[in-house]
C-alpha cells in the first residue's frame, strides 16, 4: 500500500513558539520531495498575505507590520486553495520533468488538458480504470488561474522569463482590499485583459469548426493503430478521452452480433462521477474496431506476456500494456498542424462528433420534409431534429438538454457562414 505524503501545511503555533512572527500564522507552505520548503511558492504566499501582491496591480512599498494595524492581504482560507492548486501544478512539473521556470503557454494548455480528462489531479496522474475524476471547466480554469498568478509574480522577481499569453477583455477586480483607513471595503472594476486561460471547450465558444473530411483526413496521420483507433472511437462515438481507453474486449460487439441483434447496437460505457451509460455505435467503427482486435492488437501482443483486458493497448515502458490519455494527447499535438487540424484536441474531437452527427441529420431531415438545406435555424431545428438531439444527449452523458443544444451553433458554421479571420488568427492560441 502506497503511502501519501501531505505537502502542503500552515505555519502553526509550534512555528511561532520557535519565533515566527505570529502574523504568519495560518500562511501556507509547500514541501519539495526533499522536506525543504518550496522557499518561492513560501515568497508568494507571504507577499499575498501581506498585500505586495494582486491579482492585477502590485502594491508597491507596503510592509507588513506585525503590531498597531491588521495584515490587509488575502484571507488565509483563500491562500490554502491557492497552495494546493500550486501543489498539483508542482507535483505535475515533476511527473513531466517540466521545470517550472520554463513553463510556457502550450504547456499550460496540456496541463490544462491533464487536468480536465483526469489525466492528473490533486492525488497524482491518471491510474487506468478512472480512479482519478476529471475537473469541471470552472475548476480547470480556477487552477490555471493560481499558476498563471504565481508564474507573473515569478517574473516580476526576475525568477524566469515573461509568460507569452493571449489576453482577452473583461472586468477584472482592481486593488479590492480590505482594512484601515478611508475607503476601505470598496472594490474598483474596470475593463482589464485578462489572459485567455483555458482551451475553448465550450461549443458554444468555438469559432473554428472542420469538416467531416478535414477531420477524417487528420485522423489518418496517426502512425500508432492504438492511438488511431482511440481517434476513430472519440469522434464516432463522442466518448472521452478516459473513457475510449477503458473500454475493455467485450465493450463492442462482433460484425456478426451487430448485424443480427438490434440490442449489440450500443456499448455500455462508464464516464464522469462513475456513472453507466449506453452510447450508440454505427458499422463503420465496429468493423475498425474488429479488424484491430484481429490483426493490429494481435502483432503489439507479445509472446508469453498476459494480455490486458482493455482494448487498446501499445508499447509502454515495461512492454505492452493500456495507453494513458497522456501519450494520446502528445499525439495530438504531434500530427496537428501537418495534418491541418491546429485546433483539435482529444476533447474537441468530441464536439466534432456533436456537430457532425447533428449535421447529417438535418441533411437527411431537411430533404425528407422539403426544407432548403440552407435555412437551417437553431429554433426550429430543436423541434426539427428532437429526436436526434435526445439521442445525442445519451450518447454524450449530457445531465441538461441546454448542453447538448449548444451544438446547433456549430452546423450553422457547418454549413458555411462566413467566420471573421481574426478568428483563424487566433485558432493556435485560444483554441487547442
Amino acid at each position: 500500500m502506497g503511502v501519501r505524503f501531505k505537502t502542503v501545511f500552515r505555519v502553526g503555533e509550534a512555528a511561532v513558539a520557535e519565533g515566527v512572527p505570529r502574523a504568519f500564522l495560518g500562511v501556507p507552505i509547500i514541501i519539495d520531495e526533499e522536506g525543504q520548503p518550496d522557499r518561492h511558492l513560501f515568497e508568494y504566499f507571504l507577499s499575498r498575505r501581506n498585500g505586495d501582491w494582486s491579482a492585477y496591480t502590485r502594491v508597491e512599498g507596503r510592509v507588513l507590520e506585525l503590531s498597531g494595524r491588521t495584515v490587509t492581504g488575502d484571507k488565509l482560507s483563500f491562500l490554502m486553495d491557492r497552495a494546493y492548486q500550486l501543489n498539483v501544478f508542482r507535483r505535475w512539473c515533476r511527473f513531466e520533468s517540466v521545470d517550472w521556470r520554463d513553463v510556457n503557454d502550450q504547456e499550460l494548455r496540456v496541463y490544462a488538458e491533464a487536468l480536465e480528462e483526469g489525466v492528473f489531479s490533486r492525488s497524482g496522474p491518471y491510474k487506468q480504470g478512472g480512479e482519478v475524476d476529471p475537473l469541471e471547466p470552472s475548476s480547470v480554469n480556477q487552477y490555471l488561474t493560481s499558476v498563471i498568478d504565481f508564474l507573473r509574480y515569478a517574473v516580476e522577481r526576475g525568477w524566469r522569463a515573461n509568460l507569452a499569453l493571449k489576453y482577452r477583455r473583461g472586468q477584472s477586480p482592481e486593488n479590492g482590499r480590505r482594512g484601515g483607513g478611508k475607503g476601505v471595503g470598496r472594490t474598483k472594476t474596470s475593463a482589464r485583459p485578462k489572459p485567455a486561460l483555458f482551451r475553448r471547450t465550450n461549443p458554444k465558444e468555438l469559432r473554428v469548426w472542420y469538416s467531416e473530411e478535414d477531420i477524417k483526413r487528420g485522423l489518418a496521420e496517426f502512425e500508432t493503430a492504438g492511438v488511431r483507433l482511440a481517434a476513430h472511437i472519440m469522434y464516432d462515438t463522442g466518448l472521452r478521452i478516459a473513457e475510449a481507453l477503458s473500454l475493455t474486449l467485450a465493450s463492442f460487439p462482433t460484425p456478426e452480433q451487430f448485424r443480427s441483434d438490434a440490442k449489440h447496437r450500443f456499448i455500455r460505457v462508464r464516464g464522469k462521477g462513475r456513472k453507466w451509460r449506453s452510447v450508440s455505435i454505427e458499422e463503420p467503427i465496429v468493423l475498425e474496431v474488429d479488424r484491430y482486435k484481429r490483426y493490429d492488437r494481435t502483432l503489439t501482443l507479445r509472446k508469453n506476456e498476459p494480455d490486458p483486458d482493455v482494448l487498446i493497448i501499445g508499447e509502454t515502458g515495461n512492454g505492452v500494456g493500456p495507453l494513458w490519455p497522456r501519450y494520446v494527447q502528445k499525439e495530438f499535438a504531434r500530427i496537428r498542424e501537418g495534418a491541418g487540424i491546429v485546433g483539435v484536441t482529444p476533447h474537441i474531437l468530441r464536439h466534432h462528433y456533436a456537430a457532425h452527427t447533428l449535421l447529417r441529420s438535418w441533411r437527411r431531415r431537411s430533404a425528407f420534409l422539403g426544407i432548403p438545406l440552407e435555412e437551417f435555424d437553431t429554433a426550429n431545428a430543436q423541434g426539427v431534429l428532437s429526436q436526434d438531439i435526445i439521442r445525442l444527449k445519451e450518447n454524450l452523458g449530457h445531465a441538461s438538454l441546454d448542453t447538448t443544444f449548444g451544438y446547433l451553433g456549430a452546423v450553422i458554421y457547418l454549413l458555411g457562414s462566413a467566420l471573421p479571420i481574426a478568428y483563424s488568427d487566433e485558432l493556435d492560441e485560444l483554441i487547442e
